[in-house]
């Protein structure tokens, strides 16, 4: 009995950082709180996508507004995260977890997750349309050299 709690124990702690990790990850952030960013939201907020766009006065304020926005997601990402573990931790201490409590939490969490992740996507794609065609065409054309990038990148099999 005390190895099949051990072992529910650990395939539950695995499953929510593996969450928590694609939670951060679809924002780019990799492991909660890392700086790296992929998508829509990494090239309208890379440097050199912004400098090249030359922003009008409201369209900077709207790339401010992005990237404080990106910057809550991931505090909210890590503090969803720390929240799930420290659940997770309290009721496997007690050494008969409720797992079916655990389940809920995880739900839960990627739920939210997910809808703050969707708010900061419909952001980007809002901020993007905004653009003028030339603007909308530099982040084009960086999207294309990111890609050609990654291509280089892949493994070959």
């Amino acid at each position: 009995m005390h190895a099949l709690l051990r072992r529910s124990r650990a395939v539950l702690t695995i499953l929510a950082l593996v969450l928590s990790t694609q939670h951060a990850a679809a924002q780019g952030h990799g492991l909660p709180g890392a700086p790296a960013r992929v998508g829509l939201t990494s090239l309208l907020l890379g440097s050199a996508v912004h400098d090249a766009l030359g922003l009008t006065s409201a369209q900077e304020a709207r790339w401010v507004a992005l990237g404080a926005s990106e910057q809550a997601l991931c505090a909210m990402l890590e503090a969803s995260s720390t929240t799930l573990h420290a659940f997770i931790d309290a009721e496997f201490a007690g050494g008969a977890p409720d797992l079916v409590a655990i389940d809920a939490a995880v739900a839960a969490a990627h739920a939210t997750d997910a809808a703050n992740i969707e708010a900061l996507r419909v952001q980007a794609v809002t901020f993007l349309q905004g653009l003028n065609t030339g603007q909308q065409a530099i982040v084009v054309s960086a999207a294309v050299v990111q890609h050609q990038h990654q291509q280089l990148l892949r493994p070959i099999h």
